[in-house]
């Protein structure tokens, strides 16, 4: 019973959003990506594909601005 109690913990603690942390690297996650664009994780996949992304999977900040700027309008 403990261990069904610490996994729905553990669930629940993924669920909360983390406060947004400051980003050093120019290059970021989709995850890093969403969270300086302000916006989910959801909508950032929604609109990724609109957005050049590295060889290695990141995305640079540059791009993203230039992304944000033309979104706007």
């Amino acid at each position: 019973m403990a261990l069904a109690a610490e996994a729905l913990a553990a669930r629940e603690k993924a669920k909360t959003k983390q406060p947004a942390r400051p980003v050093d690297s120019p290059y970021l996650t989709a995850r890093e990506a969403a969270t300086y664009l302000n916006v989910s994780y959801g909508t950032f996949r929604n609109w990724a594909v609109q957005i050049k992304r590295q060889k290695t999977g990141r995305y640079r900040k540059e791009d993203l601005d230039h992304f944000a700027k033309s979104r706007r309008k």
